[in-house]
């Protein structure tokens, strides 16, 4: 049984990180991001696909998301804090490198998100 300390960090091996988990960090750090709502339209609603694309490049990757926020909002505000927000997060959940991040905002009307209804009885 060989100590893990003692094994140089050199022939430890590699960490793979795939497109898919960084996709997935990334569409979860924009919707926890303040001022974004769920809500997918049209043929993503029917499909369950989001609108988040991950480009891999080695150690490092280029994103590009959209979101939505409810009229009246800061959009630009909004923007930046997802990008910074995705930045911060995938870098610290995976060690990828977030090389640029694309957000484009799209605001929706009030009652036009897919955040759970609260009922009551």
């Amino acid at each position: 049984m060989t100590d893990a300390a003692a094994v140089d960090a050199a022939d430890r091996g590699t960490l793979e990180v795939r497109t898919k988990a960084i996709r997935t960090l990334v569409e979860q750090a924009a919707l926890e991001t303040p001022g974004t709502v769920a809500h997918r339209a049209g043929l993503a609603r029917l499909t369950g696909q989001g609108r988040t694309t991950v480009e891999m490049h080695g150690r490092s990757a280029r994103v590009t998301t959209d979101v939505a926020c409810v009229w009246p909002c800061a959009v630009t505000q909004v923007a930046v804090e997802v990008r910074d927000r995705i930045r911060e997060l995938a870098a610290r959940y995976s060690g990828v490198h977030i090389s640029s991040v694309d957000v484009t905002v799209h605001v929706v009307a009030p009652g036009d998100t897919d955040q759970p209804r609260r009922r009551v009885e």
